[in-house]
């Protein structure tokens, strides 16, 4: 659909649960079940790019179009973790973080503009939280121990770096409850 109105427009044969345009839009990676396709802008020309152990969504192209980062529900235990993979199709992976203790449940990260922050978040018992990992370096594939920058958790949150990468904008949930007496009079 046109920013500026008009009728939707359909991307060739595309059926997907998630998609993005690579930067520039000249490319559109999109899931469809437990497999990953790439196609031109328009949804032509597709072809599978790589066979995920579980669904992927939230997918998001790294700034400089090489690769592809995105949340993985496992089929078995409905798990989320973050994978990433080459905008080629190669080295599928999950990210090499390093925790201390339990590895928490991931999901929703985004690049900074600059792609050198991947901000995530990050699901324990207590709650979500929004972390970052330092993407820097020609090592992308390196364990990197994230940095906490939510200093309480939440039900649920997911940030987005600004354009000029010195902010962090967030949505978030925090559940509260009330008792209420009801009187059927």
């Amino acid at each position: 659909v046109s920013t500026s109105g008009g009728a939707p427009k359909r991307l060739g044969d595309v059926m997907a649960h998630d998609a993005a345009w690579s930067p520039g839009g000249q490319s559109l990676v999109y899931a469809r079940g437990e497999e990953l396709y790439l196609s031109s802008g328009d949804g032509g020309q597709a072809r599978r790019l790589a066979t995920t152990p579980g669904r992927a969504q939230w997918v998001r192209w790294s700034p400089d179009g090489r690769h592809l980062r995105f949340t993985l529900i496992d089929a078995k235990g409905n798990r989320r973790s973050l994978w990433g993979v080459s905008a080629d199709g190669t080295d599928l992976h999950v990210l090499p973080f390093q925790w201390d203790g339990e590895r928490p449940q991931e999901c929703c990260g985004e690049w900074s503009r600059d792609g050198r922050y991947f901000v995530f978040t990050a699901f324990r018992e207590q709650g979500a939280d929004l972390w970052e990992v330092d993407d820097g370096g020609i090592l992308r594939r390196a364990a990197r121990k994230p940095k906490r920058l939510t200093s309480s958790s939440f039900d649920s949150v997911v940030g987005v770096p600004s354009a000029d990468g010195k902010k962090i904008f967030a949505v978030e949930t925090r559940g509260s409850l009330q008792m209420f007496k009801y009187d059927p009079r």
